[in-house]
């Protein structure tokens, strides 16, 4: 029935008809009821109803003290290869792998002592395949603190498991890669540029070892200098990268070398990283400082140049070629 401010009602009649000697009605008299609230609420009942036997999501409803299952919806039974029936009355432990049911007992105290608990545990079809589950469930509560039912939900996480199992395996292969590569790499947090990982090729060409280098900058290890840290960083910055950049190193044995390094910036784990590959290319180095060395002494020899030019050259040239040495040259006339 339409209201006059434009609301619908439902409405519940109750009525007599009275008639008289021949049977012919002469009057009613009848009481209406407003059972809009009634209805309404019948309403939200069923959308409830439908939405527990229709939704993909596994629901199950316990009472506190029975060890029985209790309501579900279809999804529940579906999941686990029952119709409703048949699972109807089954014990909870039931639907539990065997090597989880111990745990159950302690789970379900957490739930009506906690009034909220999730975990992770194994469950059983009934063709005897078990399944990995998150169970989410609530201790509905009276005024008083008393559990009146547990509502909870199963989720097959399956697919999340295999994920996961497929993300360590990639990791472990990363990290055997990663360790094992004979490219010196290493890892540096930013923005601090504070060296958070290296593998062992790494470790080989610095002589540090990884606890030694870990947390710890370059500079301060004595590797680079920091005049040279300052000006490779400030380089990143601007260009968002580095691309065969040549330079001097120094060993923890205190030897120089010369290598190129790559480095690109990286994300770990939503954190910010710069990825660097190292190049020793100190014979390489070494080999283009004694051909142009060997090429000025020739050239000197062919001019003008006194035997104490020639000879200081020598010794210049060999210096350069062996940093980690001193060269003396001794005339004798005999």
């Amino acid at each position: 029935m339409l209201w006059p401010d434009g609301e619908v009602h439902w409405l519940k009649a109750n009525g007599r008809v009275f008639r008289d000697a021949n049977g012919t009605a002469v009057r009613m008299i009848g009481v209406n009821y407003d059972i809009t609230g009634r209805k309404l609420a019948e309403q939200h009942l069923k959308r409830w109803a439908d939405t527990f036997e229709n939704v993909a999501f596994r629901f199950v409803i316990g009472a506190p003290d029975n060890t029985l299952l209790g309501s579900m919806n279809p999804a529940f039974a579906r999941m686990h290869g029952y119709s409703v029936n048949e699972l109807t009355g089954m014990p909870i432990a039931d639907v539990f792998a065997p090597e989880c049911r111990n745990e159950l007992a302690n789970q379900i105290l957490k739930v009506n002592e906690k009034g909220h608990h999730a975990w992770e545990s194994r469950h059983i079809r009934k063709d005897g395949t078990t399944f990995p589950v998150l169970i989410d469930a609530v201790a509905v509560k009276d005024s008083e603190g008393k559990t009146l039912y547990r509502i909870v939900s199963v989720q097959d996480i399956t697919e999340r498991k295999q994920v996961e199992e497929d993300l360590r395996e990639s990791e472990q292969r990363y990290n055997t890669l990663f360790r094992k590569s004979n490219i010196p790499v290493a890892i540096m947090k930013l923005p601090e540029v504070v060296i958070a990982d290296v593998n062992e090729a790494a470790e080989k060409l610095t002589g540090f070892s990884r606890d030694e280098l870990l947390g710890k900058t370059s500079a301060e290890l004595g590797i680079i200098s920091q005049t040279s840290r300052s000006e490779t960083i400030s380089g990143f910055r601007d260009q968002g990268a580095i691309t065969d950049k040549v330079m001097q190193i120094r060993t923890k044995e205190g030897k120089e070398r010369y290598i190129t390094i790559t480095t690109n910036p990286v994300e770990i784990q939503g954190q910010p990283f710069a990825y660097t590959s190292i190049l020793d290319i100190t014979d390489v180095h070494l080999s283009e400082i004694r051909e142009r060395n060997r090429s000025r002494i020739l050239q000197m020899l062919t001019e003008k140049y006194t035997l104490n030019e020639i000879l200081h050259e020598i010794q210049v040239s060999i210096e350069e070629e062996a940093p980690d040495s001193i060269c003396t040259i001794l005339l004798v006339d005999k």
